[in-house]
């Protein structure tokens, strides 16, 4: 049974609950897993702020929490961002504030962090680790970009990727495909 049937399931005695429960975390941490072997191997090594660690930061005070830059495609930013986040490249003359980027895996959020600090040296520019994916297994919320009201759907980009996501709680979508 794959994931999204296995979540989609209904149980009703507690033993079939706990075996579900059992079998979607195994499916989750085998995405996880899996999401963090290629991040090793096909990223470039940049400094990083873990998905907890920026879900911490954005409960801080406004002034203090670092500026989100979007390094995905319209297409997949179309679908759902992080809350507040802008899209890469966008002018924030005078912002002091550190900033992170994230795309779906990291690989183009890390390229445009290393872009950053080659314009600004002295900027304090992190990349989100695994990203959206990270972000997702984190429990990370996602809203729509035109209303800023809450979504469970992802863009993944590619195939691969959308196993590389939590098995139940976010929407994994590959359309509208990205330009």
């Amino acid at each position: 049974m794959d994931t999204e049937a296995l979540a989609a399931s209904k149980v009703n005695c507690d033993p079939c609950k706990e075996l579900k429960a059992t079998k979607l975390a195994e499916k989750t941490a085998g995405a996880l897993e899996t999401a963090v072997a290629f991040a090793r191997y096909s990223i470039p090594d940049f400094p990083s702020i873990t998905a907890q660690e920026l879900l911490e930061l954005l409960e801080g005070p406004e002034d203090q929490r670092p500026l989100l830059e979007d390094c995905r495609s319209a297409a997949e930013r179309s679908v759902s961002i992080i809350r507040g986040a802008s899209t890469a490249g966008e002018a924030r003359s005078g912002e002091s504030r550190p900033v992170v980027t994230y795309c779906t895996i990291g690989s183009r959020c890390s390229q445009h962090a290393a872009l950053l600090l080659q314009a600004t040296p002295d900027a304090n520019v992190r990349s989100l680790h695994l990203s959206l994916v990270g972000w997702c297994h984190a429990g990370g919320e996602l809203v729509k970009p035109e209303t800023s009201e809450p979504t469970k759907r992802v863009h993944a980009h590619t195939e691969d990727f959308a196993r590389m996501f939590p098995g139940s709680g976010y929407e994994v979508v590959l359309e509208p495909v990205p330009e």
